[in-house]
């Protein structure tokens, strides 16, 4: 008997588990693999990035708590506090929303008017999209009278990621100011 011989040679053959590129199956396949993968990786380092923002704000926010508790619960106290936020964030504001809100920022005022949150608050983080879902706080001990006297809210910038605020109580004084 006779064995027919197979038309084409080898090449034809492996030609036809190619690609239209010229490369196989197993080549293209790890190619998007390895694609998947950067998107993998870029997505984790974006929301661990993100993570480490939002806890550098909850620092900050305890922080401040803190500090002013301290020189409230003090005789006479004067400290500058230097903090690291997230460059995102633009400002720290104080307002006491029970009075008129005023200033040359509209933007900034009619953000704050409508931040919500507990209707005591008096710190506002600034732009409130980057404040990690907590963008309005109440800082107890706190002479807001003084602090919004000539702009209600009285906002210090954030200037590169670094904030910088004076706390002080004068002696025989019940609350606590900032500049």
């Amino acid at each position: 008997m006779k064995r027919k011989k197979r038309k084409g040679n080898n090449k034809d053959f492996n030609k036809k588990a190619e690609g239209p590129l010229g490369m196989s199956f197993s080549m293209i396949f790890s190619i998007i693999l390895i694609i998947v993968f950067v998107m993998v990786a870029f997505i984790a380092v974006r929301y661990f990035l993100n993570l480490q923002a939002c806890a550098k704000t909850g620092d900050f926010v305890s922080d401040i708590k803190n500090k002013v508790t301290q020189a409230w619960q003090s005789e006479g106290h004067e400290t500058t506090m230097t903090s690291y936020l997230p460059s995102k964030i633009d400002y720290i504001c104080f307002a006491d929303l029970t009075k008129p809100l005023k200033g040359t920022n509209q933007q900034l005022l009619d953000e704050i008017e409508y931040y919500g949150g507990p209707p005591d608050s008096n710190m506002f983080i600034y732009p409130k999209e980057n404040a990690c879902d907590i963008p309005s706080h109440k800082i107890p001990h706190l002479d807001m009278e003084y602090i919004t006297k000539s702009r209600n809210p009285y906002c210090i910038a954030v200037n590169k990621g670094v904030l910088k605020i004076k706390i002080e109580k004068a002696l025989n004084t019940g609350l606590v100011k900032l500049s």
